[in-house]
């Protein structure tokens, strides 16, 4: 079995500040090709769940990065990438989130295909995930796709774990759009995916994110090659 190249380490631009309102929630959204080179001037799109009125737009900087402010609530958050570009992650070109008090981070990435962006489909055209969440929960997503065409990889087991720990706390598998979901108590976690036989996890390094989930809704993204 040969494993790809490891995806490159990325190199953070600092972060922009959304201008916060009382008891507000921040979303900063980075814009991706698919080789992790920060993309500017692609417009980002806030829209209330179950609506197709924008709340708020943004366009992407230099960095490729653009900050916005809006009340905590559940939201739909798109990006629309310039002509000849098509958003390939997430799925659809949105996430579909409960944002919390904080700062949320949203990663988009997008590959030039020389043709149109074809026009943002309705929410109802690709329904969000939904599990039933425990009382002041964190409600996390995980992407399991094939580097380099983004294909969606089902059936792969995600494995959450309190950091410090080697006892599994809780187990997903991804289904048939590549997709999981959890819901945790707010806390410190590792969470990682298992490899299907002939694969292996590329991104992020490892296969193992170290985080802090926080109460709302979070997303991670798994890379894998054969």
């Amino acid at each position: 079995m040969s494993t790809a190249t490891p995806v490159a380490t990325l190199t953070p631009s600092p972060t922009p500040t959304p201008t916060p309102i009382p008891g507000g929630a921040g979303v900063v959204v980075n814009a991706y090709n698919t080789s992790w080179a920060p993309q500017s001037n692609w417009t980002v799109q806030v829209f209330a769940q179950g609506t197709d009125t924008s709340l708020q737009t943004a366009l992407t900087d230099g960095s490729g990065r653009a900050a916005l402010s809006v009340p905590p609530g559940g939201y739909r958050v798109c990006v629309v990438a310039p002509a000849g570009w098509s958003v390939t992650y997430p799925s659809g070109g949105c996430y579909y989130t409960t944002l919390s008090p904080g700062v949320t981070t949203l990663d988009f990435l997008g590959v030039f295909t020389n043709a149109p962006t074809a026009t943002l489909a309705p929410p109802t055209a690709t329904p969000a995930p939904t599990i039933t969440p425990l009382p002041g929960s964190a409600v996390v997503t995980f992407y399991t796709l094939e580097a380099g065409t983004w294909a969606a990889l089902p059936n792969q087991q995600v494995t959450v774990y309190l950091q410090g720990e080697s006892t599994v706390h809780q187990t997903a598998q991804s289904d048939a759009t590549g997709l999981a979901q959890v819901s945790l108590v707010p806390g410190g976690y590792r969470i990682c995916q298992s490899a299907a036989v002939g694969w292996a996890v590329t991104y992020p390094a490892g296969g193992c994110y170290y985080t802090n989930v926080l109460a709302g809704s979070s997303s991670y993204m798994f890379l894998n090659t054969r």
